[in-house]
């Protein structure tokens, strides 16, 4: 009986998407986070070439420093995936979840300014 519960709830949660198919997205939508941090990390590596400056990367540092912009980011790709269809009126697919994980910076300022949020 709780399965059934429990499945339903998922079902509910999810908005028709399989949760094998939300799993999947999700996973394109992390790589994109990934993606646009490692460019991040080259970006600045290139500022400091520029201006002939030693560039050390710490990744210890670097987590501590970007924690609460990673799990923003996550739970901005997981809405991302289930309101697409109904923010966007397109289909998600898996280049879609890897934009909407590549773009989680752009997102989150917007909604910064729209709450006017400090930087």
């Amino acid at each position: 009986m709780e399965t059934t519960q429990q499945a339903s709830f998922i079902d509910l949660v999810l908005s028709g998407i399989s949760l094998q198919q939300f799993l999947v997205y999700f996973f394109f939508g992390m790589i994109g986070i990934i993606f646009s941090m490692l460019i991040e990390v080259y970006r600045k590596s290139s500022k400091h070439k520029l201006n002939n400056k030693e560039f050390s990367f710490s990744t210890g540092y670097y987590v501590q420093d970007n924690f609460i912009r990673f799990i923003l980011s996550i739970f901005v790709v997981m809405a991302g995936i289930l309101f697409t269809e109904d923010l966007l009126q397109m289909k998600i697919n898996n280049f879609v979840a890897l934009l909407a994980g590549f773009n989680t910076d752009k997102i989150i300022e917007s909604f910064k300014s729209k709450i006017n949020i400090n930087k």
